[in-house]
């Protein structure tokens, strides 16, 4: 019976076997613990202090892209892009682009412009494509065409801005475009012509002459052989009024509102599927 009892305490631990064998894991499983919570630390901040870097970055890129599909914006232009850049990449869309410039020149096609003008334009772009053709899904602009800007639309004689002096005979507003007057002195006469701005109904522009005057004297605009077809003619300015057709904008793109306003001509335009670049 000794023999068993001494091989039953010799299977069966004693309280202090406990006490000293016990502790042996639990030092392995706190490291553990606090490896663990030390990795998720690194890379919670890991994240907060990479990711916008890598946005900026992205978001640079971006911008610089932009640059090159719209080469007539000016350098000082801000572009802003919205955030989570890279999951918009990886799917070839950015979902929105914010564009603050002072000038952007648009191409166009009109008989007597290249170059549509627009100052202090703000430019909202939504599901633009990463590849070429760039392509936004769809376009809200708005700026103001000057004075400069609107008499280069009109005319294709070399006049010189400073012998022009252009004023508001009828504000524009919601409903009604309005009218303004340019004054001034050419070929030897003084001249008044006043002219209103519409929105075509394809979406193009039209500026058309709705009245002359030559030293101060109303002249009909009857005709090519009118007086005041001849004074249009020597100014270089159609007698049917200047026009851009929806077609000679980037395509996509449409004017929606126009504005005679004390800086010149206020417009709205957008569009949907606007191809950018070629």
């Amino acid at each position: 019976m000794a023999e068993t009892s001494s091989l039953a305490s010799s299977l069966t631990p004693s309280p202090s076997s406990f006490s000293s064998a016990a502790p042996g894991p639990a030092p392995r499983r706190r490291a553990l613990a606090i490896t663990a919570v030390c990795l998720v630390a690194l890379l919670a901040v890991g994240n907060f202090v990479a990711r916008p870097a890598l946005d900026s970055y992205l978001s640079g890129r971006v911008a610089s892209a932009i640059r090159q599909a719209l080469p007539g914006l000016d350098k000082g232009a801000s572009i802003t892009t919205g955030d989570d850049l890279v999951l918009q990449l990886m799917q070839g869309r950015v979902d929105s682009i914010a564009i603050d410039a002072s000038r952007l020149d648009l191409p166009v096609k009109a008989d007597t412009a290249s170059t549509l003008s627009v100052n202090d334009v703000h430019v909202d772009l939504t599901g633009v494509s990463t590849s070429r053709p760039h392509r936004a899904s769809s376009v809200r602009a708005m700026g103001i065409i000057d004075w400069q800007g609107a008499t280069d639309l009109v005319t294709t004689a070399n006049i010189n801005p400073a012998d022009v002096t252009v004023d508001v005979v009828r504000p524009g507003t919601d409903t009604d475009p309005g009218s303004a007057r340019a004054s001034g002195v050419g070929y030897g006469s003084a001249f008044e012509i006043v002219f209103e701005p519409r929105v075509r109904d394809d979406g193009g522009l039209s500026i058309t002459v709705s009245s002359a005057k030559a030293d101060g004297v109303e002249v009909p605009i009857d005709g090519p052989d009118s007086e005041g077809g001849r004074i249009l003619s020597l100014l270089g300015i159609p007698i049917d009024g200047a026009e851009i057709t929806a077609d000679q904008l980037p395509q996509g793109l449409r004017i929606e509102q126009v504005m005679v306003t004390d800086n010149g001509l206020k417009i709205s335009l957008t569009g949907s599927d606007v191809t950018m670049s070629e």
